[in-house]
């Protein structure tokens, strides 16, 4: 397999990509012996480079006006568009979505894009990022003395809320998302500015579900008017409340979470009418979608101790994405390729990446090494959606053509670099050999510094951290002490270690 990966490497050298229709630039896909599609580039080449773009690159790429705060302070591009040409500049003919960017979801993933990266390398850079997202939908979320007040918006557009299919509208499910991200951010800092952002928007969603346990999908945030009213992507709020219920048990959230996580059971899981996500189309009653599907799907894996029948649930919603929307005979086969959405009928890398962590998670259930070989078949096929100047493209085969060829989208940058962080944490085996990293921690880590032989960080909280190391650890402390008995786990063969820590400071070396 090593010999594989060099010959993969040597074909993604800058002089063999070949131009597509779209006017991207690929690499042809390399498979082993047995017919399996083997990386372009290395896991750890291609997290280095898509973040090197986001934390270095694009202030020069980026070829339109400056987008700025009320303040004038330079803000970086993503804040004021969803997708640009692939050359960094602006669209100026009319093009479905242009000057539209959709802060509550696509911003939440950057929010966790920069966070899973800033614990898997400890750049002070990408904190500093997620801290700047989230200080910007808290200063620019919809008034507080309205019915729908402190909610993130949906959309932007030209730098005004609202617009585009919103209209004067917002999702009621977009900030649940968003909330979530404030919270891993608050666990992240200790800043209570983001708990309380968090709650606040737990608190409108509470006055304002509905006696089924459910939310329309788009309204006015002023008036409490629906504008469009099924959407069955309601886990968030679930999820939402569940995190404050686990950091005060006390809290008003558990009867909501459970009238909500009932309609979702009662509803789309049953009957599979999942729509009502994007915020770029409307609410066809022919269209499906799958991104709520799958994060409903990895909820009833992690709950099936209290949610009755929650793996047969769960089988069922990954046999019905399979049969919609996972292509196998793509250009790319046998890696999966995962569609959007009807409407959107197009292979998307970060979609890919989303349904693999569901992959991850079906295989940590039941072994069945089918799942295993899916994740690792969609790794390596993202592999090949980076470009020579490190920005990650939609998908080879999207099938979007434009004059100017394919549009480069930001979420569809950040969402795979997140997902793929999270499936290394999911399947630590997997990780960069010979290097070393937090690839998962349930409380906030900071201070962290990665040396030679050596790892050390600071947690905020109580909570358990698994780490791939390059080195074989001698010695553990957590706050100063050796762990107690059964707290620290080391695989030799895999250089995996699992630490159950309380607060503090932590160094293995």
């Amino acid at each position: 397999m090593f010999t594989m990966l060099i010959t993969c490497a040597v074909l993604a050298a800058p002089n063999t990509f070949v131009a597509s229709q779209s006017g991207v630039l690929l690499v042809p896909p390399c498979r082993d012996v047995s017919g399996d599609l083997i990386p372009a580039f290395s896991y750890s080449d291609f997290i280095s480079r898509g973040m090197k773009f986001l934390l270095e690159e694009q202030a020069t790429w980026f070829q339109g006006p400056p987008v700025t705060d009320e303040s004038g302070h330079s803000l970086p591009p993503y804040f004021g568009h969803a997708k640009l040409r692939p050359d960094g500049a602006v669209y100026l003919e009319p093009v479905a979505g242009r000057g539209v960017v959709y802060p509550a979801f696509h911003h939440a993933v950057a929010i966790e894009t920069f966070l899973s990266y800033y614990v898997y390398s400890g750049d002070p850079e990408a904190l500093r990022k997620a801290r700047e997202l989230a200080d910007w939908n808290i200063a620019h979320s919809t008034p507080l003395d309205w019915l729908y007040g402190g909610m993130p918006y949906s959309t932007f557009t030209n730098g005004v809320a609202g617009g585009y299919v919103d209209g004067d509208a917002i999702m009621t499910d977009k900030p649940a998302i968003m909330a979530l991200a404030y919270l891993r951010l608050h666990r992240a800092t200790g800043d209570t500015l983001y708990h309380t952002a968090a709650k606040r928007i737990a608190d409108v969603l509470v006055k304002h579900q509905g006696d089924d346990g459910s939310w329309p999908f788009r309204v006015n945030p002023k008036t409490g008017e629906v504008r469009e009213s099924y959407s069955s992507s309601a886990i968030y709020a679930v999820m939402l409340f569940d995190a404050l219920d686990a950091a005060d048990p006390g809290s008003p959230y558990h009867e909501p979470r459970a009238r909500a996580l009932r309609w979702v059971l009662e509803n789309p899981v049953r009957t599979l009418d999942w729509r009502g996500f994007y915020e770029d189309v409307g609410n066809a009653p022919e269209n499906r979608t799958n991104f709520d599907c799958i994060d409903t799907a990895c909820y009833l894996i992690a709950h099936a101790e209290e949610i009755p029948n929650a793996i047969t649930l769960a089988k069922k919603l990954d046999a019905w994405i399979e049969e919609t929307f996972v292509d196998r005979e793509h250009a790319y086969a046998p890696a999966p390729g995962v569609y959007e959405q009807k409407v959107c009928f197009n292979l998307m890398g970060v979609h890919g990446m989303h349904w693999a962590m569901m992959a991850a998670d079906l295989y940590r259930l039941t072994g069945n090494p089918a799942h295993k070989r899916d994740v690792v078949q969609v790794m390596n096929y993202l592999t090949y959606h980076l470009q020579p100047d490190n920005r990650i493209i939609v998908g080879p085969g999207h099938g979007i053509t434009l004059p100017e060829g394919a549009p480069f989208w930001y979420s569809c940058h950040l969402g795979p670099m997140w997902y793929l962080l999270e499936a290394l944490g999911k399947l630590p085996e997997l990780a960069p050999a010979g290097e070393t990293h937090i690839l998962k921690t349930t409380g906030g880590v900071r201070e962290i510094a990665y040396g030679d032989g050596t790892v050390i960080y600071t947690a905020n909280e109580a909570g358990t951290t698994t780490l791939k190391l390059a080195f074989n650890p001698k010695v553990v402390t957590a706050d100063g002490r050796p762990p107690v008995a059964g707290a620290w786990t080391y695989d030799a063969e895999q250089h995996v270690g699992v630490l159950v820590h309380e607060a503090g400071k932590v160094v293995i070396h």
